[in-house]
């Protein structure tokens, strides 16, 4: 119950525009990295492969931006939940992260059944579950995300093409650096 009311409240916090962050300059990777360990046990039991690809800049380091930690292991710890409730036994789910142009994009591509079209544009809305409403979730998962990305001045999105599994994308702009103001 305690976990739901503290969902309820982070879900309060971003629709006041009070979702506080406390941003310092982190290695993508190494947070991608510490998702996967929480979630391997989980994924290993299903049969399910859990995949970190991380894309290294040209100099070859790691993607680093300046985001709030937690918040970013709270929507990739999500994303990756979700993930395992629709991707069947002998699948793969990759968490990945890769600098672009003026920031970075990092999430999760799973091997599931995919997001039927109609859906895709209700999959952030407070209590909206995919499922109908039949699954174990209170549908505020996918808002936190949003939620996250949106507090960091970036975006959250996902592509599904028919059948083929779906990726959730957060993209956020900003410095890589600690000179970066």
């Amino acid at each position: 119950m305690k976990d739901l009311i503290d969902v309820l409240l982070d879900v309060a916090r971003i629709e006041a525009g009070a979702f506080v962050m406390r941003r310092s300059l982190e290695d993508l990777g190494e947070i991608l990295g510490e998702v996967a360990d929480l979630f391997e046990s989980q994924a290993e039991a299903e049969s399910i492969a859990l995949v970190v690809e991380v894309v290294p800049d040209g100099e070859g380091a790691p993607p680093r931006a300046r985001v709030d930690r937690d918040r970013v292991l709270q929507a990739l710890a999500n994303l990756v939940d979700n993930a395992l409730r629709v991707t069947p036994s002998g699948g793969t789910i990759t968490l990945w992260a890769r600098e672009e142009e003026g920031g970075v994009a990092f999430g999760v591509t799973d091997t599931g059944p995919g997001v039927e079209p109609e859906r895709i544009d209700h999959l952030f809305d407070r209590f909206w579950r995919a499922d109908g409403g039949t699954g174990g979730s209170a549908g505020l998962g996918l808002t936190i995300v949003k939620g996250v990305a949106e507090a960091h001045g970036g975006e959250a999105t996902v592509s599904s093409p028919p059948g083929a599994g779906a990726t959730f994308t957060l993209r956020i702009p900003g410095q890589r650096s600690e000179d970066a103001v």
